[in-house]
Formats: structure tokens, sequence, C-alpha cells
């Protein structure tokens, strides 16, 4: 993709890109400006992608405090946020991709950084139709970042169409028409931006080429039952292979709430809060089938460890969200008993929060120790593209280089020339072939 830039030029590779290959026009735009921008370009994109996802999100729950009434100090309010972003992390299969490797970075989990933005932008939206002030901004914003949203992954764009449809049936669920006329138009918007979005997507003559490459659709019912094995197959393994870091992601907020008290402030009844416990595992299947579709009916297969991290983001949220209402559920306990919290219940919550924050650092540690193998794997990166650059400045344009051993399950060029990887690394270097040698 960067060799399209670099040989077509910007605007020309967008539309080589899409007629050719991939659908993903957003996510062709983003990396071509991260080209135009220079090489060391690439190296800030995990930083600023975080950053921005810690921005988005604190600002998406501050939203939905208002909203709610909740009344959550702004300190816990980002250490929630924070807590959601670290397990989703943690969680994602193949991190290397998701998180250090561009393309898949922002296919995979730049979505999350707009869907982030999107809530807080529908919330906006609400709050500003109620109020009949400047609301025709919000809710074009809103179906705006829906479509460029859209335009990153089909994975996250089936992610995104379904949280909005939930969205729309749980105001008919709430079952009050003022909230049902307001709410519909900031996620009415968003969902036509996503309908847009999807004509793009499923419009472009790259898929047939793609598909192509790939294998033949599955039949309908083979689909249904790929999608729902391959659901209850990620819940499984993330279960197994992430029990405890599941059950802080859950019990860390609960001890969080408890603590600092948090109530709603909104008449809500038990039985309220109850449905939502009840309805949220619902949810949570439903998002995850979204993430598993594309997947099985593209490739026939379970999605590969980069796309699950869309999956693992939503399965956290629904952890954390549970840990809050049980944390709320605790705090109305005490107010029907008529008691306020006793001194050595805050001492034991404090204690657990003590001792479950210090986890982070443990895993930094472990982060910190997988750095040594990704300055190796760069500095022959870096060898290997000072001797290209040098054998292209003495006139050679058919060359014979070493292939590396890419990180984390990656490709790298091959013996032979007409291989894809090496296909993309004479685009990349203007050559006319580069083989690995034996």
């Amino acid at each position: 993709m960067s060799g399209y830039v670099i040989k077509l030029g910007f605007w020309q590779a967008q539309w080589f890109q899409y007629i050719s290959w991939s659908n993903r026009f957003t996510g062709m735009f983003l990396l071509s400006v991260s080209d135009l921008l220079g090489k060391s370009m690439i190296k800030y994109w995990t930083s600023l992608t975080i950053l921005l996802w810690v921005i988005g999100l604190t600002w998406a729950i501050l939203k939905i405090n208002g909203l709610l009434r909740l009344q959550v100090p702004k300190w816990l309010v980002l250490l929630i946020t924070e807590w959601i972003i670290l397990f989703s992390i943690l969680l994602a299969p193949q991190i290397y991709q998701s998180l250090f490797w561009r393309i898949g970075l922002i296919t995979y989990t730049v979505p999350l950084v707009l869907l982030s933005f999107l809530i807080g932008i529908l919330i906006q939206g609400y709050l500003k139709v109620k109020g009949n002030k400047g609301a025709w901004i919000w809710l074009i914003t809103a179906g705006f970042f829906a479509f460029l949203g859209g335009g990153l992954s089909e994975t996250y764009l089936a992610l995104q169409i379904s949280l909005l449809v939930l969205g729309l049936l749980m105001l008919v669920i709430i079952n009050n028409k003022e909230v049902l006329k307001i709410g519909s138009k900031p996620i009415g918007s968003a969902l036509i931006g996503s309908l847009l979005s999807l004509v793009v997507v499923l419009a472009a003559p790259g898929n047939a080429v793609r598909q192509a490459a790939i294998s033949a659709h599955p039949a309908f019912i083979e689909f249904v039952r790929m999608v729902i094995t391959n659901t209850f197959l990620f819940i499984y393994i993330s279960l197994k292979n992430n029990a405890f870091q599941m059950v802080l992601a859950f019990f860390a907020p609960l001890m969080f709430v408890y603590f600092a008290g948090i109530k709603m402030t909104l008449p809500v009844r038990p039985s309220s809060m109850v449905l939502v416990v009840l309805l949220s595992p619902i949810i949570l299947w439903v998002t995850l089938a979204a993430v598993m579709a594309p997947a099985a009916y593209a490739t026939s297969s379970y999605p590969d460890g980069r796309v699950l991290m869309d999956a693992g983001f939503i399965f956290v949220v629904f952890l954390v969200t549970e840990g809050v209402l049980f944390g709320m559920v605790l705090q109305q306990l005490h107010d029907f008993a008529g008691e306020t919290v006793p001194v050595k219940l805050r001492l034991l919550s404090a204690m657990f929060i003590f001792f479950m924050i210090f986890y982070p650092l443990y895993d930094t540690y472990r982060s910190f120790r997988a750095i040594p193998e990704y300055q190796a794997f760069a500095t022959v990166w870096d060898a290997r593209d000072g001797r290209i650059t040098a054998a292209i400045l003495t006139g050679s344009d058919q060359i014979v280089e070493t292939s590396l051993v890419a990180p984390e399950h990656l490709e790298d060029i091959s013996t032979d020339h007409k291989y894809w990887v090496n296909n993309c690394v004479t685009y990349f270097y203007g050559l006319s072939s580069i083989t690995a040698a034996p």
C-alpha cells in the first residue's frame, strides 16, 4: 500500500487500491497520510492511537456519567477508561499485529478509537436534540464518524451496525416515546452513515479480486453455524487463557465504585438494573457474533488474532460494565438497609484496590522483556534497507537480499520473486525484482 502511494501518488493510490484489492477506503487514506509525513511517522502510530483512545473513551464515559447522573468523579472515570484499554490490549490474541504493525493497527485498533468518540458524539447529539440547540452539527458529525469508521474494516463495520441497531432496540424497550423520538435521531444519523459506508464497501471492484485469492463463500446454514461456533469458541478461549485477567477486569471496577460510594441519582428501580445485568450477556453475544461474521463469510474460518482486537474490547467493556453495576447494587443494598458503608468494609475494599493496581506494573515488566527482540529485528531491518538503498544508487534494480524472520507470524520476502511480499518490496523501492538468498 505504501508502494502505491510512492509509485502512483496520493489520490491515484486511493483509487487503485479500491478497484484492485481492498474496500477499506479510510484505512488506505490514513496509511497514505502517514507516508506523506515521512518514514519516521510509523513509529508514532501506537502511542498516538492509545492516547486518542484514552481521550475518546474518557469523554464518552463522562457523557454517559452525565446522562445517567451517576456522579462518578473525573479521576475515577479516567481510571476506569485506562482499565478498559489496558485489559483490551492484554486480551489481544495477537498484540504485535494489533498494535505495532501499522496496517493491523489502522484496520482493527483505530476503529475502537473512532467508536469511543462516536459514543460521546451520539450522547452529545441526544442532549442537543433534547435542548433544541445546534443539534444538526452533532447529527452530521455522528453520520460522518460512522461513515469513516466503516471504511476501516468490514469487521468493525459489522460491529458498528449491530451496536447501532441494538441501541435503537434499547430505546424501544425503554418504552418512552420522548426518549425514542430524541434518541433515534443521532443513532439514525450514525446508522445512515454506516449504511452509506456499507454501500461503498460492497461496491468496491477490488472485492472480487480479493475473494478470488481466498475461497468461495459458505452456504447460509453453514455460515450461521460457523458464526455461532466461532462466537462460543472465542468466549471459551478467552475465559480459558485469560481467566485471572478477566476476574480483575470485572472485580476492580466493582471495588472502585463501591469504595467511592457511587450511586445513580436517577430514579431507577432495582428491577431495571437487574434487567440490564441480564440483557448484557445477550448484547455481548450478538456483538461478538457481528465480529465473527465477516471472517466466516469471506474466508470460512475463525478470525485472525489481530481481528479479535475488536471482540476483546467488547468483552472487556462488558466485564467492566457488569462490575460497575454490581458495585452500585451493593451501594443500593446499604441504602435500602438505611445504613452507611461500615469503615471496615471501606478499608477492605481499599486493600483489594491497592493490590489490584499492582497488576499493570507486573505486565509492564513483561512487556519490557520483549523490547530486545523487537530492537534486534529493527536493527537488521534498517541494515537491509540501507543495503537496498545503496544498491539502487549504484543503478541496480534486480536485487538478491536476506529474508528476515519477521515477528509474530508476519511474512517476509521469499526465494520466489513473484511472491506477494516480494512484489510489495519491488513497488516500495521501485525495483524490477527482489528475491531472497536461498
